[in-house]
């Protein structure tokens, strides 16, 4: 299970079920971090992802422990080359299809392994994680012409 306030756990499981999930996520490069161009130029498909979680607020549950809310920004960076605005609109369609449906988002499973322990076949809600929602996207400018990227924020609890 996810160790407490640990960013690092938060944002492994999210890159791992994100990485797990059928077309079209397998098309996709799902990245840890923010994608330098060295990455973009290396990745062999269009690039998700994952940047760490900031806590936005807490939750004190009575008698028992303190539960934070995180939001954290999952992206997509495309070429005119790859698909450009169309894969941006597919992108968008099947990130908001994923976390708007809790069933789907906390029972997607995957393996991550979290401080030397690997964990097989878990999911969000047994790592203690809790989407809560989703905004977005936010289109960012990009230097490129022919780059196009955009935002969503995941709510979460952990």
């Amino acid at each position: 299970m996810i160790r407490a306030n640990n960013v690092a756990d938060i944002k492994e499981c999210f890159v791992q079920m994100l990485d797990a999930l059928s077309s079209p996520w397998s098309d996709w490069e799902i990245v840890s971090g923010w994608p330098d161009r060295t990455i973009l130029q290396a990745a062999q498909k269009d690039v998700v992802y994952v940047l760490s979680p900031i806590k936005s607020g807490e939750m004190q549950n009575q008698g028992g422990l303190t539960r934070n809310y995180w939001d954290m920004v999952i992206g997509f960076w495309v070429t005119r080359d790859e698909g450009g605005p169309s894969e941006v609109d597919v992108f968008q369609s099947n990130v908001l299809n994923l976390f708007q449906n809790p069933q789907t988002v906390q029972g997607s499973q995957f393996t991550v392994e979290i401080a030397s322990t690997t964990y097989t076949d878990t999911t969000l809600k047994e790592q203690g994680i809790y989407v809560t929602g989703i905004s977005g996207p936010i289109e960012i400018p990009t230097e490129e012409l022919n780059d196009f990227r955009i935002e969503f924020t995941v709510n979460l609890t952990a």
